[in-house]
């Protein structure tokens, strides 16, 4: 290489940067939130009525995001489905980078694997209405698509945080320039497929919100 090459050449830096983002703690929430909306306010309906179900409750302030079905004491019906919603600020990572790898990491409090066959967990997107708040509705706005492959239950490590690494798609979801939406749902219910009925039984995981104290 001619000596004259180094006093016109331009050579670009390229540098990996690695970035941490929460929800929003407290409340107000000035840019994300976290929390879960859910189907719970009528006892023993259908597993279709709760899958495809409007949504009748929801809660921000707590802090667990609850993520689970519930099995009525009536044969062959639902009590109760809650969906997690949760949002990162990732503006700052900017325009035209590029994301080589990325895990969304949640604290397991409790875990429940009463039903059968054996549950997982699964991280999909969300379309909240507010990126501020959750409403009832929103519990019809947590999708379907997998953001990262499911995570079984008995694999969950309470007390810990577990790691949803993102595949393709959820890599693709992270915005670089606004908000990135992430949701739960146990896997039965994302794939719409309905465990063995059992009276009054848990299959989820409770996971800690941004609220929780020294998140």
């Amino acid at each position: 290489i001619p000596s004259s090459f180094f006093d016109t050449a331009v050579f670009p830096v390229f540098t990996d940067t690695v970035g941490t983002f929460y929800p929003d703690a407290g409340d107000p929430w000035t840019t994300t939130v976290d929390g879960y909306a859910s189907m719970d306010s009528t006892n023993a309906q259908t597993w279709a009525t709760k899958v495809g179900g409007a949504g009748d409750s929801h809660n921000t302030i707590q802090t667990t995001v609850y993520n689970y079905i519930y099995s009525s004491a009536t044969t062959n019906t639902w009590d109760q489905f809650a969906r997690g919603i949760i949002l990162f600020d990732t503006s700052s990572i900017g325009a035209g980078q590029t994301i080589s790898a990325a895990e969304v990491d949640l604290w397991a409090k409790a875990k429940y694997d009463q039903l059968s066959p054996a549950g997982s967990m699964s991280l999909v997107q969300s379309t909240p209405a507010s990126n501020t708040a959750i409403a009832n509705g929103d519990y019809a706005q947590v999708g379907t698509t997998l953001q990262a492959t499911a995570m079984t239950i008995s694999g969950v490590t309470t007390g810990a945080y577990n790691a949803f690494t993102l595949n393709v798609t959820g890599i693709a979801s992270v915005n670089m320039t606004g908000i990135s939406k992430f949701g739960l749902r146990t896997e039965s219910d994302r794939a719409n497929s309905e465990p063995t009925w059992s009276s009054n039984k848990y299959q989820g995981v409770d996971w800690a919100s941004a609220d929780t104290a020294d998140t």
